[in-house]
């Protein structure tokens, strides 16, 4: 009788801890949410905003394994901060992270803005782009992003001229009003054409006003802006146009973190660049184009002697940017050879085709 009350004991004490205990390891189990600013150059409803911005933001939760939750504002180009302001904003923590490319602040890269030199480092594809700027920056970690913890890097599709008649040789270049940004504006000059800057938006119009005759910008402007109506040809020149694309953090937001989220953004950081790669070359394609532009479009490949002819024209540029780090106090044409080097080689990677993540 004596063991039978003991044991009725026992059981009452089991079953009321069941609930505290319940409750305590689902206290222990939830994940801890961090809130994040982010502020980024792209429109609320292109592809980037939806899916080459967050992802590196689901890896780094999935890589905790839901201890932490990142609650994420998304500000999208000059609802926070503008374009040009997005770096400087972020190490003041105006916004926790920034997401843009280094040409909105000409001067403020010297060193990563190599690689977007034209004629220097043309990647084949935004694949190769976002693994070369990476190991760029791992090679040689400039001081110029010191002030920031770098989270990803990627690089926009190949550079393109979208025209209304065939550019098949240099000399095709002559007399054109050609839409084009950046360094590109330099390139453009010396390929004989009137460059006019003009932003992505706006080409559309200008081509079926006769306000420019052609526009070097990625392919993927093509279905994003509709431009096949306005152009009839398309050929691929990525000695002309390259941009890289940053995504920062503000180092007091960083040192503010739990190490082990730390530890996560770390740990998927080289695998979300590779990631980074596949969605642009899947949204700002290089090659495998076919699926969406119309039949009467005409894509056009130089040979490679032609090619190789717009980097011998384009050679001051090199020359000049090596002359510009040697006065920045870099090693200028180990730099400029290092960033042809490390591009070249990734061109030859392949990658499997992208696909988003399946939905919860």
């Amino acid at each position: 009788m004596r063991m039978k009350n003991k044991f009725l004991v026992f059981l009452l004490v089991v079953v009321l801890a069941i609930p505290f205990s319940l409750a305590w390891a689902q206290e222990a189990t939830a994940a801890q949410e961090i809130k994040f600013s982010l502020a980024h150059i792209y429109r609320p409803q292109s592809w980037n905003s939806k899916f080459s911005v967050p992802d590196l933001f689901r890896m780094v939760e999935e890589k905790t394994k839901g201890k932490y939750k990142l609650d994420i504002a998304y500000y999208a180009a000059g609802a926070l901060l503008s374009s040009s302001d997005i770096f400087g904003g972020v190490i003041k923590g105006i916004a926790d992270i920034g997401w843009a490319n280094y040409g909105l602040n000409p001067g403020l890269f010297p060193v990563m803005s190599t690689l977007g030199q034209p004629g220097i480092a043309p990647p084949a594809h935004s694949y190769a782009n976002a693994l070369a700027y990476w190991e760029f920056y791992q090679k040689y970690k400039p001081k110029e992003l010191d002030d920031v913890k770098v989270l990803v890097l990627c690089g926009v599709g190949p550079g393109w001229i979208h025209s209304k008649k065939p550019i098949r040789s240099a000399e095709d270049f002559k007399g054109l009003k050609v839409r084009v940004i950046g360094p590109g504006v330099v390139a453009l000059k010396m390929l004989g054409s009137e460059p006019i800057g003009l932003p992505s938006a706006e080409i559309y119009l200008a081509g079926r006003k006769g306000v420019i005759d052609a526009a070097v910008i990625p392919m993927g402007a093509v279905q994003a802006f509709k431009l096949d109506e306005v152009f009839d040809y398309s050929t691929f020149v990525p000695e002309v146009y390259n941009e890289g694309k940053y995504c920062v953090m503000n180092l007091k937001k960083w040192k503010s973190l739990p190490k082990g989220l730390q530890a996560a953004f770390d740990d998927v950081a080289e695998e979300a660049v590779k990631v980074q790669g596949r969605i642009w070359s899947a949204f700002d394609p290089d090659m495998t184009i076919a699926d969406y532009l119309p039949k009467t479009h005409n894509v056009i490949y130089l040979p490679k002697a032609e090619s190789a002819r717009l980097r011998e024209i384009m050679k001051p540029i090199r020359d000049k940017y090596v002359a510009y780090l040697n006065e920045k106090g870099f090693p200028g044409e180990e730099i400029v050879s290092t960033a042809g080097e490390i591009m070249e080689k990734n061109n030859q990677k392949k990658y499997e085709p992208w696909r988003p993540p399946a939905k919860k």
